[in-house]
């Protein structure tokens, strides 16, 4: 048992390059308290707060959120409409303006209602609607002709495109996920195994540290038999070979412990030289693609939403739930992709060497922007 002693004062790291406003009101200290009071856990959600107030704390030259006014905040607004932003010298997308004002608006808020500053500078800020992508959904011809040149490559390709096309995931929710993640069910949950066939838990509970999920929301995704045919046998050899664990483990990760990202823009990279649209993406345009063959064939957009984890408007939807089985009656209803026989003799043969070549490759490519930043 610790012993007794006298409290000490809480510190927080100040802001570089400002001047810094006492512990109870700095940036820092709004945003530790909006974490706390929001219960906060995920270390991108609150960088992402730091990375914002870090800018407007620049462009005020203090970092003081009692002294910040609403004139302030739409005069830095103006200046991130206006100027390129420096790591990529264009101009920034309206969504990423929002995503700024957002920030604001949650943890200035939260520090008004904790008593720490007296005024929300957002109180008379007008914050717009978010644009809504102008991606659009590929053909079926199209997904035949990615998924036919997709099985001729490495399996973090492959694999990935073929749960994308027929359960409209997310690359980082297939990529990131854990071998146990397949048939599980968490305690609690209302849904049920079914003999015979396989789902796929999207959550953060098996998952390693620093694999979120969008929203920590977490949903079942029932898996279509032209998945099970490929995914299963492999994810079966990688826990035969390595016990349970990420399903990807040979990739590497990014600076928060994610394989996805490695795997998304290889599959960018490698996707320029199979269809070149610019209003075509993998992680968008399967998502469409899934929604749309969906509502072709009459299944209700609450099921749809249900399977690729968007959220149906309507306060009351939040109260239904989607049985497992119906999600496994839509996707039945997809048109089957006919793949080439020729795929598995071909990838077991060179599946070992082709993916020490994709990281070395993954290696250099990663060293020479390292050097040329120094």
């Amino acid at each position: 048992m610790e012993t007794e002693g006298p409290l000490k004062p809480l510190v927080f790291p100040s802001v570089r390059g400002v001047v810094t406003a006492g512990t109870e009101t700095s940036f820092t200290a709004l945003i530790a308290e909006w974490a706390r009071k929001k219960r906060i856990n995920n270390p991108q959600t609150k960088q992402q707060r730091e990375t914002h107030f870090k800018s407007l704390a620049d462009f005020l030259g203090h970092d003081d959120g009692a002294k910040v006014t609403s004139q302030n905040i739409v005069a830095f607004e103006r200046m991130l409409e206006t100027t390129p932003d420096p790591r990529t010298g264009k101009l920034r997308h309206p969504n990423t303006v929002l995503g700024y004002l957002s920030s604001f608006r949650g943890v200035f808020t939260i520090a008004v209602q904790q008593i720490l500053i007296d005024t929300n500078p957002m109180d008379n800020v007008v914050i717009g609607s978010k644009i809504e992508s102008k991606r659009q959904p590929y053909s079926v011809d199209q997904v035949s002709q990615i998924l036919t040149r997709a099985q001729a490559e490495t399996d973090d390709i492959f694999l990935p495109l073929l749960v994308q096309a027929y359960s409209g995931c997310r690359v980082s929710e297939i990529v990131d996920c854990s071998t146990l993640d397949f048939n599980f069910v968490r305690n609690g949950d209302r849904e049920k195994v079914i003999p015979g066939q396989w789902f796929l838990f999207i959550g953060e509970d098996n998952r390693e540290p620093g694999c979120t999920i969008k929203g920590h929301t977490p949903r079942y995704a029932p898996l279509h038999p032209e998945i099970v045919k490929r995914l299963i046998p492999y994810m079966e050899k990688q826990v035969a070979e390595h016990g349970h664990g990420p399903l990807f483990r040979h990739l590497p990760k990014d600076k928060n412990g994610k394989r996805s990202s490695y795997v998304a823009r290889k599959i960018d990279e490698w996707m320029d030289g199979v269809i070149k649209d610019p209003n075509l993406a993998p992680n968008h345009s399967f998502r469409h693609y899934l929604k749309s063959e969906l509502l072709a064939r009459d299944v209700p957009e609450r099921i749809s939403d249900a399977i690729t984890g968007h959220k149906t408007p309507g306060i009351g939807r939040k109260y239904e739930h989607v049985p497992m089985s119906k999600k496994f009656d839509a996707i039945d209803k997809l048109p089957v992709i006919p793949l080439q026989a020729a795929y598995q003799k071909e990838t077991v043969r060179g599946i070992a060497s082709s993916q020490r070549r994709s990281f070395s490759d993954w290696k250099r490519k990663s060293n020479r922007t390292f050097l040329r930043s120094l």
